[in-house]
C-alpha cells in the first residue's frame, strides 16, 4: 500500500476546485519610475548633502579671503557745450562714444599709459583697471582695484588720466599742435617777406626820386609783393585749419573729468552672496539628481510611498 501510494500520481483537481486554489493569488505589478519631486520628499537628506558639501568650503573662502577694494572716477563725453549738445545726433553720438571709451580702458593701449603714470610694470596693471558707461548717459565710470582704498584710488585716477590722454591724441590734439607749429613758421616767413618788401619799396622810391629807377627794379619789387601775398595766404590757410581742428575738439569726442577718483568700497558683500548662491544652486541640482537615482534603485521609503498605491 505504501509503495502504491507513493507511486500514484496526484489526481487532477476538478474544474470547480481550480478557481478556489488561486483565488488568493496577487497578480504581478510593474515597477513605477520615481519622479524627482517624490525622491526629494522621500530622501531630503540626499538633497541637502551636496549643498552642505559645497557651501561650507565656499563660505570659508569668502569669509577669510582678503577683499578687493574699488575706486571710481567719472568722465563726461562731449563736454558742457550747450550749443553743441543742441546739434541733432550729438547726445546719441556721445552715448555711443561713452560705450566705446569704456571698452578702451582694459586694453593694452591705456594700461601701458597707466603703468607709466604709476611707474609700474605692465603686469602689475592687468586686472586692476576697468570701465563701464552709465546707462542712458554719456558718462564713463573708470574703476580702479587694489588691496587697499588708497591703491584703488591711484589706479582709478591714473586710468582716467590715461584715457583722457589717449582720446585727446586720437581726437586730434597732436594734429592741432603740428598745425600750430606750421602756422608759427608761416607767420615768421610772412613777417620776413613783408620786411623785405618794405625794404625794396623804400629803395625803389629812392631810385624813383633820383630818376634812376629801371624796369628791373620794378620787377624785383613786384616779385617781393607776390612773396608777401603767398606767405600771407599760407599763414591764413593754416590759421583756418587750426581753428577748424579746435572746433572739432569741442564736439562729442572730448572727455572732461566730472568726478575725481574716490573709494567706492570693496567686494566682500558680493563675494559672500556669490559664495552662498552658487553652492545652493549647484548643490540643489546635484542633490535632486542624487535622490532621484537612489530612489529609483532602492525604492521610496514607506513614509514617502506614492499616494494611491497599496
Amino acid at each position: 500500500m505504501t509503495m502504491q501510494a507513493a507511486g500514484r500520481r496526484p489526481e487532477p483537481t476538478s474544474p470547480q476546485e481550480a478557481p478556489r486554489s488561486f483565488a488568493g493569488a496577487v497578480p504581478p505589478t510593474t515597477a513605477r519610475r520615481v519622479t524627482p519631486s517624490q525622491a526629494v520628499l522621500g530622501r531630503p537628506f540626499l538633497v541637502l548633502l551636496p549643498i552642505l558639501v559645497l557651501l561650507v568650503p565656499s563660505l570659508a573662502l569668502a569669509l577669510f579671503r582678503a577683499p578687493t577694494h574699488e575706486a571710481e572716477a567719472r568722465l563726461l563725453v562731449g563736454g558742457f557745450d550747450v550749443e553743441a549738445q543742441a546739434v541733432p545726433g550729438f547726445v546719441e553720438a556721445s552715448r555711443t562714444l561713452a560705450e566705446t571709451y569704456s571698452r578702451l580702458v582694459p586694453t593694452r593701449a591705456v594700461a601701458e599709459r597707466v603703468a607709466q603714470v604709476l611707474d609700474l610694470d605692465l603686469e602689475a596693471v592687468d586686472g586692476r583697471i576697468d570701465a563701464s558707461p552709465v546707462p542712458e548717459s554719456s558718462i564713463v565710470r573708470v574703476i580702479g582695484k587694489g588691496d587697499d582704498p588708497d591703491e584703488a584710488i591711484r589706479f582709478a585716477a591714473a586710468a582716467a588720466e590715461a584715457l583722457e590722454d589717449y582720446v585727446s591724441e586720437s581726437g586730434g590734439d597732436t594734429e592741432r599742435e603740428e598745425l600750430l607749429d606750421e602756422f608759427r613758421l608761416a607767420s615768421v616767413a610772412l613777417n620776413d617777406a613783408v620786411a623785405r618788401q618794405d625794404a625794396l619799396d623804400t629803395a625803389y622810391q629812392s631810385r624813383v626820386d633820383a630818376g634812376v629807377a629801371t624796369g628791373a627794379d620794378l620787377e624785383v619789387l613786384t616779385a617781393a609783393q607776390a612773396d608777401v601775398d603767398r606767405a600771407r595766404l599760407e599763414a591764413e590757410t593754416l590759421a583756418d585749419a587750426y581753428r577748424e581742428s579746435r572746433g572739432r575738439s569741442g564736439r562729442a569726442g572730448n572727455l572732461d573729468l566730472v568726478a575725481p577718483a574716490a573709494s567706492s568700497g570693496d567686494d566682500s558683500r558680493s563675494a559672500l552672496q556669490l559664495a552662498i548662491a552658487g553652492p545652493i544652486l549647484l548643490g540643489a541640482v546635484a542633490g535632486v539628481a542624487l535622490a532621484t537615482i537612489v530612489a529609483n534603485r532602492k525604492g521610496l521609503p514607506a513614509h514617502a510611498a506614492v499616494p494611491g498605491r497599496s
